[in-house]
């Protein structure tokens, strides 16, 4: 009787050792209300190499924070994560408590974006560099668009906080700048007053 323990044992050994489950990534931050899509694939040794059979079985540790689907098949190794609310949880195989994924979700904060200076003063001719700040914790990206004919326009390759204008005619530009975060997009105006008059500029 003890040799069949013996024997069961080394035979489940053997299978562990002959399967893994590997996660596209151990470790994601989200916010409250997205939803994203990993992959969890089982992968079993064949012929001198481990070959993808599909997804694993898995499950949230807490679902009232992270709510996980699955194609019940196993066909298809996505799993898709849809975040509820702040907090920690964990996704891990059914059969096995072996933590496979770090799930943290955090809430919303305000986000701002605001000019250095409102209106700047520049010279025809002479360059003047439009400065905005921005705040916030997710940012995507900053966009400058330029007013043409009564409506915006993006500027190609303006991106960033900064963006190095010349003026060359005498006029009033308006420019709009967009901030994106994943809690949300704000944007703000700065007026250029473009003279000939040397003592006009200031910036």
């Amino acid at each position: 009787m003890k040799s069949k323990y013996v024997f069961l044992f080394l035979l489940a050994t053997l299978f562990i050792a002959s399967c893994s489950i590997v996660p596209s990534v151990t470790e994601v931050t989200m916010l409250a209300g997205e939803t994203t899509t990993i992959t969890i694939t089982e992968l079993r040794w064949f012929s001198g190499s481990m070959i993808p059979i599909g997804g694993v079985s898995v499950v949230s540790t807490d679902p009232g924070i992270l709510r996980i689907e699955q194609d019940p098949s196993l066909r298809s190794a996505s799993v898709t994560l849809h975040a509820l609310q702040p907090g920690t949880a964990y996704i891990q195989a059914t059969n096995l408590s072996q933590r496979l994924v770090t799930v943290h979700i955090a809430s919303c904060e305000p986000v701002s974006v605001r000019p250095q200076v409102t209106q700047v003063h520049a010279l025809v001719g002479s360059p003047v560099q439009l400065r905005v700040i921005t705040d916030g914790p997710y940012p995507i990206d900053t966009t400058w668009y330029e007013e043409r004919r009564g409506s915006w326009s993006q500027i190609p390759f303006a991106t960033g906080n900064v963006y190095p204008f010349t003026p060359n005619v005498s006029g009033t530009f308006r420019f709009l700048v967009r901030y994106a975060d994943r809690c949300n997009d704000v944007s703000t105006i700065i007026t250029v007053v473009a003279s000939t008059r040397v003592h006009a500029v200031r910036h």
